[in-house]
């Protein structure tokens, strides 16, 4: 009876983990009331990327992308997101070229997707300032989502259910001596 209970549970929760990383991924939309840059690098020189000029502060630019990428596009449901702060010298490395960066944070879903953001706010007395089209303007903000295929996503989850698989069982026969 216990295994039979088990294994159904396993099999729901399965089910469950498996929908998680069939659904669609978010669409994140432009930040509103910015200028879109059209510099290089900014547009189709790079897959996913977009920049923008805006007067928002910090906080209000990471809260804006935190709520756009916390919900599916399927019936707008809720992601579980991780937000991490990464250290500006891996920019390049993510987004793919150097540039100016006082902030670089990446928003996470475990086994599906990530975006990250990165902000340049011209230091007052030390930077020239950003001037786009004869308007100064507070922040520059690069976006860049990386997604994974839903095929690699379900190949590494049965891959991890494996894993975890053969773990238990060799855990059971060292702790109490079982072969089953």
């Amino acid at each position: 009876m216990r295994k039979k209970t088990f294994i159904y549970f396993s099999f729901l929760a399965a089910m469950i983990v498996s929908f998680y990383l069939c659904l669609p991924s978010p669409v994140i939309p432009d930040l509103p009331g910015s200028l879109k840059s059209d510099e290089p690098g900014d547009t189709y020189q790079m897959s996913n990327i977009a920049a923008y000029f805006t007067d928002y502060e910090r906080d209000e630019i990471l809260a804006y992308y935190h709520r756009a990428f916390a919900r599916s596009t399927l019936f707008n449901l809720p992601l579980p997101t991780v937000s991490y702060t990464l250290p500006v010298e891996d920019r390049h490395f993510w987004l793919g070229r150097l540039m100016q960066t006082t902030y670089f944070e990446e928003n996470s879903h475990f086994l599906r997707e990530s975006l990250f953001v990165n902000l340049w706010e011209p230091r007052p007395l030390v930077d020239d300032g950003i001037f786009i089209k004869g308007k100064q303007y507070k922040t520059k903000v690069t976006v860049r989502t990386v997604q994974s295929p839903i095929p690699v996503r379900l190949i590494v989850f049965g891959a991890c259910v494996l894993t975890a698989y053969q773990l238990f069982k060799e855990w059971r026969r060292l702790l109490y001596g079982k072969n089953n």
